[in-house]
């Protein structure tokens, strides 16, 4: 047993061959530092190994070959570590030339791809004799100092999945400069993967629109309309090919190009970033071709392919007999090198009547872990990866998606499930060489422990899950180690077994479906939710109070884990309040006023203003309105969208089942009538004058498939030279209710041309633009009133959409500016058309206007709409505010706004006081931007009295 005593400084040292990689010298710095915290002093690092010290001998070279050590058995990323008198030998494979040192300072994934085993020995080491644990960078590793007593050591290791890789680089880090520096040694830490094959839509990135989307079009899929797609467009961003056609020469050539390891220009190659040369993560030159589709495969719909493209049968059988095909002919050719593929829809299933080529590796993609909570999913996916395993008679590796993206996108919710992301891996072990765990996140620490576990069962697949924890939790909080296992298994259980809702079963077998975000936040991490959790946290602040370490890491998690949780908990509160005040007011008809549905509005009821759509997309808007009618039996629609270009609108003749309407040129109804916000209705209309009408049980996130609705619904569109307008009525019979009072809904337009980009317009300008589908998002829809308005607003043009203006009179607004900008905002509004938006570098801005009809003595409800970016204090009374003056000065919020707001709605109640406009004394209203730099944006502002 050696000892290496605490303090005693001289005793040891690292050697380090002068002829040793920058790898190798990276390794010795490595435990340089770490000993250093260890032993309470600083090895040094020198050429040769002194007899009287402990010497750690790092890398391949002229000491360990002396003393018989055997590195020819040493594969990628596995080490030796051997004891031979006093020298402790640590040494694998390591890249000749890489510079780490370099690397580790900025953020690039490729830096992971160079072979490190004698840096994998040392973390190895300190982990099993110097108690240090890596948990994360900086505050997260732990290397208690004392004496270091070192064994009798021979061990020879390598990790049991030879992928192993993650999305280091997502997710805000804490840290500054986003934590570049902490994430790349968090990868290093944890001996994450060093070895890359690609395996992600590699024919996707050949610059095939680039190359021939001109001069070959037959070369790219038809669509369903006869339209070639030989260029990017909304719903295609990879190119997708007529597989049937000469192409197939084409990416043949490419593939023997890419695996005899040309250079690019040899074939013209251009990658995403439409420069010449092969995309690193969709080719490996000299070794891989990915022959994986471009994402979102395209099916084409040309007389050839149509027959190959019915189901995923049909597309599996005709895609593996391509890649196959592809593949063969490499072997016939004597081309070395590998062709990947990926199990992935719509061509997941192994193909019939052909045999897997000795040359191909496919890799399987999953739901994951997160399928644990699904066991029927998980067993079907589980026996796919068997099946691809004993057709192609090798293991396959997996892409998996333990990821907040789309239905689980859930900003400040952690996502950490430890437990079940162990369990998944060992379950899988025997089948997979490894996985990619596909990982977005809004926070990276809320990855912490699912890649921890991750790299520990990747490394050893038989490693203790629970001890690895326990051992987790423990070293990190010590007294405070219980309730912090406690928050961490709650999180777990909430989100696997509350956010992952029951499956609901579908024809097709059950479905994973997601809670809604309004259930997140009002039942899952509902306000007493998230009390409890914060009374873990304060039982481990007292249990940890004598421990200053541990009491700051229980602090620190407090920071990262709950607090995003109670800032977003108490930020939907308050959208909740946005979007239920976010309200329109249809015209009720008196009898006789019913309109003629020929699509024209020369009505007289169509021609009030209406609601306004504003672009997802990017900023410009073009006055597209929906204006909205009832009666007793009928709501009634009508649209104008102005189209500056007709010749180039997309809506082709559809067949009345045809489900890809919503592709084409048109506008989309989404009605509510319960305001239940679960069950909706949807009518699409494109501007052929073709409607669909589909209905929704909507279950959380997730929509079981749409069913064929029956709307009753009267409609008729007319084209102009440079616009488009419709008529719609719906019989309320047809939505299940007679006469209803409110509705929620929402109305988008889908403007699609031929040469331009794709825009979608929307009223809500609320909805979860993150979503797969956010037309969808029917928490975020607003609300319809369908009865007569029973109090008028005293505010004149309190949505600013008044046309004129009068000098320093914004029409009834007028303007106090000390130094700034006051300007209408028609790109972010509420209601109306547009928005004003006070803009100053720290000088007060204000737009005032009398208030002549307030009265002494009555209740009124001051409302508005305010939306802020970066107010920072300037002065004595900085923030933003709505200020009343009916005889003293009343300010709503009490508390004013100020830093990064989103659109959020204040409301509040006052009765005016006994000297309201008596006298010379005039009442007035004011909107200040008050000794503030930033912006504003005020809209919607109402005082109505409350009778």
């Amino acid at each position: 047993m050696l000892e290496i005593p605490f303090g005693q400084a001289g005793g040891t040292e690292i050697v380090l061959s002068p002829t040793a990689a920058i790898m190798t010298r990276f390794a010795a710095v490595e435990l340089q530092q770490l000993l250093s915290r260890k032993l309470g002093y600083e090895p040094l690092i020198v050429e040769q190994p002194s007899a009287e010290k402990c010497s750690f001998v790092l890398g391949l070279n002229e000491h360990s070959q002396a003393t018989g050590i055997d590195a020819e058995s040493l594969c990628r990323d596995a080490f030796i570590i051997r004891t031979v008198g006093n020298n402790i030998h640590i040494l694998g494979r390591d890249d000749a030339q890489y510079d780490q040192f370099a690397a580790v300072k900025r953020a690039s994934g490729w830096q992971f791809h160079y072979e490190k085993g004698t840096l994998f020995g040392v973390y190895d080491f300190l982990e099993r004799f110097a108690e240090a644990r890596f948990f994360f960078y900086d505050q997260g590793t732990i290397v208690p100092p004392g004496t270091l007593q070192i064994p009798s050591i021979d061990i020879y290791d390598r990790p049991d999945f030879e992928v192993r890789q993650v999305q280091i680089y997502q997710g805000k880090h804490f840290d500054s400069e986003n934590g570049v520096l902490a994430r790349n040694m968090d990868y290093l830490r944890r001996r994450f993967g060093t070895q890359y094959v690609p395996c992600c839509h590699g024919l996707g990135g050949l610059g095939y629109f680039q190359r021939f989307g001109q001069s070959h079009p037959e070369y790219f899929a038809l669509d369903s309309t006869g339209v070639r797609v030989n260029a990017p467009r909304r719903d295609v961003w990879h190119a997708h090919f007529c597989y049937t056609s000469a192409v197939k020469e084409e990416i043949y050539q490419d593939a023997r190009s890419c695996l005899l390891n040309e250079p690019a220009s040899k074939r013209g190659i251009i990658t995403p970033y439409d420069k010449v040369g092969w995309d690193p993560t969709a080719q490996a030159p000299g070794s891989v071709f990915c022959a994986m589709p471009g994402d979102s495969f395209f099916r084409c719909q040309c007389d050839n392919c149509r027959p190959y493209m019915q189901d995923e049968r049909s597309i599996s059988d005709f895609y593996w007999g391509f890649v196959f095909d592809l593949a063969e002919r490499l072997q016939r050719e004597g081309i070395p090198g590998l062709v990947t593929n990926m199990s992935y829809p719509p061509y997941r299933l192994i193909p019939s009547n052909r045999s897997m080529p000795a040359n191909v590796y496919v890799m399987t993609a999953t739901r994951g872990p997160w399928n644990e909570r699904y066991p029927e999913l998980q067993a079907a996916d589980t026996a796919r990866i068997r099946d691809w395993v004993e057709y192609g008679q090798r293991k396959t590796w997996l892409w998996n998606y333990a990821n907040k993206f789309g239905s689980c996108d859930f900003p400040g919710i952690p996502h950490t499930t430890p437990k079940t992301v162990g369990k998944y891996y060992q379950d899988v072990a025997p089948l997979i060489f490894g996985a990619f765990l596909e990982s977005e996140t809004d926070c990276y620490q809320f990855n912490f422990l699912n890649y921890y576990v991750f790299s520990k069962v990747a490394w050893d697949n038989r490693c203790d899950v629970n001890a690895v924890l326990q051992d987790y939790y423990q070293r990190l909080f010590g007294a405070a180690a219980q309730p912090l296992r406690q928050f961490f298994e709650r999180l777990e259980y909430l989100w696997l077994e509350k956010v992952l809702k029951e499956p609901v079963v579908t024809e097709l077998g059950p479905s994973s479906v997601t809670a809604s975000t309004h259930e997140c936040w009002k039942d899952i991490y509902s306000k007493t939710e998230r009390e409890a959790l914060t009374e873990l946290f304060q039982q481990a602040e007292t249990l940890a109070a004598n421990t200053p370490d541990e009491l700051s890491r229980v602090k620190l998690f407090r920071e990262l884990f709950l607090q995003p949780m109670l800032q977003q908990g108490g930020m939907y509160e308050q959208q909740t309040d946005v979007v239920a005040n976010f309200q329109t007011r249809a015209r009720v008809l008196e009898p006789g006023e019913a309109p003629v549905l020929d699509g024209r509005l020369e009505e007289k009821i169509w021609q009030d203003s209406g609601i306004y759509l504003q672009n997802l997309e990017s900023a410009g808007n073009d006055s597209s309105r929906v204006m909205i009618a009832v009666d007793a039996s009928h709501l009634y629609l009508g649209c104008i969208f102005s189209e500056p270009d007709m010749a180039a609108v997309l809506a082709p003749e559809r067949k009345a089942d045809d489900p890809d309407i919503w592709r084409d040129n048109g506008w989309e109804v989404f009605l509510n009538p319960d305001c239940s916000r679960k069950n909706y209705y949807q009518l699409i209309m494109n501007s052929a004058g073709q409607l669909r009408a589909f209905y929704y049980a909507q279950v959380g996130l997730s929509r079981p498939a749409s069913k064929v609705w029956d709307s009753g619904a009267r409609y008729a569109v007319t084209l102009g030279e440079s616009s488009w307008q419709g008529e719609l009525a719906i019989p309320w019979s047809a939505l299940g209710v007679s006469d209803p009072e409110r509705m929620v809904a929402n109305f988008t337009r889908n403007q699609v041309r031929r040469g331009y980009p794709a825009q979608r317009y929307s009223w809500s300008p609320f909805l979860n633009r993150s979503l797969v589908a956010p037309y969808h998002d029917c928490d975020n829809f607003g609300t319809v009133e369908c009865t007569v308005e029973k109090s008028s607003n005293l505010v004149q043009d309190g949505d600013f959409s008044d046309l004129r203006r009068e000098s320093i009179f914004w029409g009834k607004w007028w303007s106090k500016a000390d130094a700034g900008s006051i300007s209408y905002d028609e790109n972010s509004f509420i209601s109306g058309f547009r928005s004003l938006c006070l803009s100053s570098s720290g000088k007060t801005m204000a737009m005032r206007q009398a208030l002549p009809g307030l009265v002494a003595g009555r209740k009124y409800r001051v409302s508005y709409f305010v939306r802020l970016e970066n107010v920072q204090p300037k002065g004595q009374f900085p923030g933003v505010v709505l200020n009343v003056m009916d005889d003293h000065n009343r300010w709503f919020p009490k508390k004013w706004l100020s830093g990064d707001v989103a659109w959020t709605y204040q409301s509040a109640e006052f009765t005016a006081g006994p000297g309201t406009n008596q006298g010379k004394l005039q009442s007035y209203m004011i909107l200040y931007l008050f000794d503030s730099s930033g912006k504003a944006w005020f809209d919607d502002i109402k005082i109505v009295e409350i009778q």
